[in-house]
C-alpha cells in the first residue's frame, strides 16, 4: 500500500495544518479561495478511506483521531483496503460528474488517479509478493512519529495507547508481530509468490535491537508514565519476531533482487 496522505497533499499543492503536528500557531494567511476549501473537503474522502489502514501516516501529517491507532495487518487487509479505495473512488467520480469548477475538477481527477494507482499497486503486490513485513520497523516508526520535540505533549501521551495496541494489551487487539506472521504464513504455500530479498531481511534483523532500545529511550526521554508492562511486551515480541524471521523467513529469502516487470 502506497500512502496517500502525503501524495494527496502534494498533488493538491496544500499541506495539512502545521499546528496540528506541532501545536505552534501557524502564520496568519489569507483565507483560502472557496474552491480550495471544496477540494480539501473532497480530499478528506480519500484520507478517511486510507487512514484506518495506515493511521501512523495520517497521524504523522496531523490528521486528528489516529494518534492511538496502528497499522491494519488483520485478515484480508489488502482486499479490505482495495474495497475502501474503490468506494472512495466511486464517491469522487460522482462528485466529478457534477462539479463545474475547473480547479476542483483537476484536483478530483488527481485524487481519482491516486486511488486507482493504489488499487492497482495493491493487486500487483498480492499477485506477485509474499506479504512479509518488517514489524519491528513498523512499531518503531509509529512511535517515533509521535515521540518527538515537534509533537505537543498532549499528543505524545497517546504513544502509550499506540504501544499497547502494537503489543495487544488493548482488549480485542492482537500483537502486530502475530498479525504479521499470520499474513506471511497463510500465503507461504503459494510457491508462485516471491519471498522478500535476503538483503532486506538481513537489514531488518540487524536493526531490531536498535529499535527496541530506541523505543525505550523515547519513552524515557518524554517521561511517558505507566509504560513498563507494554515496553517489556514490546521487547519480547520484537525479539521473538526477529528469531522467527531468522529461522523461517531468512532461509527462504531470495538473492535475486529483480522484480517481475509489472512491479
Amino acid at each position: 500500500m502506497k500512502p496517500l496522505v502525503l501524495a494527496v497533499a502534494l498533488a493538491l499543492g496544500s499541506s495539512l495544518p502545521l499546528q496540528a503536528q506541532t501545536g505552534k500557531a501557524a502564520p496568519t494567511q489569507p483565507a483560502s479561495p472557496a474552491w480550495v476549501q471544496t477540494s480539501n473537503g473532497y480530499a478528506q474522502i480519500l484520507l478517511n478511506a486510507q487512514a484506518p489502514f495506515q493511521p501512523e501516516y495520517a497521524s504523522f501529517f496531523g490528521v486528528s483521531g489516529y494518534d492511538d491507532q496502528v497499522v491494519d495487518l488483520g485478515p484480508d487487509n489488502a482486499a479490505r483496503y482495495r474495497d475502501a479505495m474503490r468506494k472512495a473512488r466511486a464517491t469522487l467520480q460522482t462528485k466529478l460528474a457534477t462539479e463545474r469548477d475547473a480547479n476542483v475538477r483537476q484536483d478530483l481527477q488527481i485524487m481519482i488517479g491516486a486511488a486507482e494507482q493504489n488499487i492497482e499497486g495493491s493487486e500487483l503486490n498480492e499477485r506477485y509478493l509474499l506479504p512479509w513485513n518488517d514489524a519491528p520497523e513498523l512499531v518503531f516508526s509509529g512511535l517515533n512519529g509521535l515521540l518527538s520535540d515537534q509533537t505537543v505533549p498532549e499528543r505524545r501521551a497517546k504513544a502509550l495507547d499506540r504501544l499497547k495496541r502494537y503489543v495487544g494489551l488493548v482488549p480485542g487487539t492482537t500483537p502486530t508481530t502475530t498479525l504479521a506472521r499470520q499474513r506471511y504464513e497463510e500465503k507461504l504455500g503459494d510457491k508462485a509468490l516471491l519471498q522478500p530479498t535476503q538483503r532486506e531481511v538481513e537489514q531488518a534483523l540487524a536493526n531490531v535491537d536498535t529499535y527496541v532500545a530506541g523505543i525505550g529511550e523515547l519513552f524515557a526521554k518524554y517521561k511517558i508514565a505507566g509504560a513498563d508492562e507494554a515496553l517489556k511486551a514490546m521487547s519480547t515480541q520484537l525479539k521473538d519476531y526477529a528469531a522467527w524471521t531468522r529461522t523461517t523467513v531468512l532461509p527462504k529469502a531470495r538473492k535475486d533482487t529483480r522484480l517481475p516487470e509489472p512491479l
